[in-house]
């Protein structure tokens, strides 16, 4: 199973999230510092999203699927 480190220094494109990630990542109780796992990253627009939010946290995303990767 392919795994992927989502940390990543630039900030990713908000308007590339479509509005059902734009609800899920405003549910989540994200805060600064934060260790988080997002099973079934697909490419990794919600980890990086969330990545956004934590700042010094982490996100780690994985996926079945290396294409998605």
């Amino acid at each position: 199973m392919p795994l992927a480190d989502s940390t990543f220094e630039a900030k990713p494109d908000m308007a590339k999230l479509s509005p059902r990630l734009n609800d899920i990542l405003n549910s989540l109780p994200l805060a600064a510092g934060m260790r988080v796992l997002e099973v079934g990253c697909g490419p990794g627009v919600l980890a990086r999203a969330m990545a956004s939010r934590i700042g010094e946290g982490h996100v780690f995303g994985i996926d079945r699927s290396a294409r998605a990767i």
